[in-house]
């Protein structure tokens, strides 16, 4: 079972589904970070549970979940689809951007996957995160 950054809808959209694990993603992650950075764009991790995790903390994901209670914040799909639009368009249309990563293309593809997912989401109002899972 792979690991993957994937959006979540708000409401549950049953006819939405996201064609990618968002693995790719996850795995050059730091580089899309600093690519939002440097393109002075929000980061793919600012759509999902940032909530620090405490100094003392010393456990298991399951325990800081309950530790730190559910995560219940939503955005706008539009700004959502900005991002990934944003960052689509620069890898693909920067050599340079697009050779930071060890798999541009698979980057490529799931960042697409998520526009069309992102935009039928926002065609009907709907808010998202991004969660890994």
């Amino acid at each position: 079972m792979s690991i993957g950054i994937i959006p979540v809808f708000q409401p549950k959209f049953d006819d939405i589904r996201c064609a990618t694990t968002g693995e790719g993603l996850l795995a050059e992650l730091e580089i899309l970070e600093d690519l939002a950075d440097e393109c002075t764009l929000p980061r793919l991790s600012s759509f999902a549970d940032n909530r620090e995790v405490p100094e003392d903390f010393d456990g298991d994901p399951e325990d800081l979940a309950e530790r730190l209670g559910p995560f219940d914040e939503w955005f706008p799909c539009e700004e959502g689809l900005e991002c990934v639009s944003s960052l689509l368009a620069q890898i693909e249309g920067n050599a340079e951007y697009a050779a930071e990563f060890e798999m541009a293309d698979e980057i490529a593809t799931e960042l697409r996957e998520l526009k069309r997912v992102m935009s039928l989401a926002a065609a009907r109002q709907g808010r998202f995160r991004f969660e890994i899972a």
